[in-house]
């Protein structure tokens, strides 16, 4: 069977863990409260079938797996262990893998008892016998907790400037912190694409300012041409001035 957990792993907030039918299973509680983090599995007629609580003072995020009330197992990460080293230990099973890249399998002292998969996106786990349910849920929840604490202790850990671009985990961290950036491009585009408009609409109206100023010459030209045309006809069709002739004075 599969149990599969119904949304993305969160350490706050209500959800379901389905079944291969895509039936819930069991109803997962999540809550963080002062005595630190605490998932609860809970089984349809309500009762507690197990949890996975975090312990109190320690140095690094560390929890103890519980079936009921009685404590089965824990999940630990020792001072002297790096970010992504853990040690689970859980009835008599043991974890062989990699739990930070959702790729191990729960094998028992006589066989597999079952493997991480991946359904539709979301983190679940192939259980080889439908008799373990109850323990495999209780330790699906606390592996799904360890790899979302693991992948925080890396981007702690992590320079920014070390994260490779097209790494997830560098678009997830930085996609909100270039938000401002990229309005303020945009808005810089949205202005420059403006004052681009206004210029070529600008130059288009000079442009037909000229031909105007043209066509205006011309006429002007073409009306002082006219003019002087009409001016030099009526010149040529006049006949001459008459000058008066000079009398004789009489006394001379």
């Amino acid at each position: 069977m599969r149990l599969i957990i119904e949304n993305a792993f969160t350490w706050d907030g209500i959800y379901g863990m389905l079944d291969e039918n895509a039936k819930q299973k069991f109803s997962i509680e999540a809550n963080i409260n002062e005595q630190g983090r605490r998932i609860d599995i809970v089984k349809q007629d309500g009762k507690i079938a197990g949890s996975v609580r975090q312990k109190r003072f320690t140095p690094k995020k560390e929890y103890n797996l519980y079936a009921r009330d009685l404590k089965m197992g824990e999940i630990e990460r020792p001072t002297s262990f790096s970010g992504k080293e853990y040690k689970i230990s859980f009835k008599n099973w043991m974890v062989s893998g990699d739990v930070f890249e959702w790729d191990f399998k729960i094998v028992g002292p006589k066989e597999d008892i079952a493997y991480s998969c991946i359904d539709g996106g979301r983190l679940a786990l192939e259980v080889i016998d439908k008799r373990n349910d109850v323990f495999c849920a209780i330790l699906l929840m606390g592996l799904a907790g360890l790899a979302y604490d693991l992948r925080e202790t890396k981007k702690e850990e992590s320079p920014k400037t070390d994260i490779d671009k097209d790494h997830p985990d560098y678009y997830d961290e930085n996609a909100n912190n270039l938000t401002p950036f990229k309005e303020a491009a945009k808005t810089t585009k949205e202005i420059i694409d403006g004052a681009v408009k206004l210029g070529r609409k600008t130059v288009a109206a000079g442009k037909k300012t000229y031909e105007a100023g043209e066509k205006t010459v011309e006429f002007g030209k073409k009306v002082v041409d006219t003019v002087k045309e009409k001016v030099d006809d009526f010149l040529e069709d006049s006949p001459p001035p008459v000058i008066p002739e000079e009398e004789e004075d009489a006394d001379a």
